[in-house]
């Protein structure tokens, strides 16, 4: 009888460790996952209106040279929408000019 439990306890044991090894890699690839996430969040692109001081800023950063795409990348909104905004900060009497 002594075997007999010796033999399950040891079973029980390897069962829990190997459980518990695969919480840690579980809890491993939840935090892999979760930091892929943020960064994917931190990276996409808005799809936005910009704000009237983000519009200020695409006009300062076109006159520093910048291209459409780089002040986008800057700015973390679609080129379309910096194209919009320096239309709109630009004005009526400056698109016709």
């Amino acid at each position: 009888m002594h075997n007999l439990r010796r033999e399950l306890e040891a079973r029980v044991n390897e069962q829990l460790a190997a459980l518990d090894a695969l919480m840690l890699e579980a809890d491993r690839e939840i935090e892999r996952l979760q930091l892929a996430l943020a960064e994917a969040r931190r990276t996409a692109v808005i799809d936005r209106a910009l704000t009237a001081a983000e519009q200020q800023r695409c006009f300062a950063l076109l006159e520093a040279g910048l291209t459409h795409d780089e002040i986008a990348r800057c700015l973390n909104v679609p080129v379309t929408r910096v194209v919009e905004a320096l239309d709109e900060f630009r004005g009526p009497e400056r698109r016709a000019a």
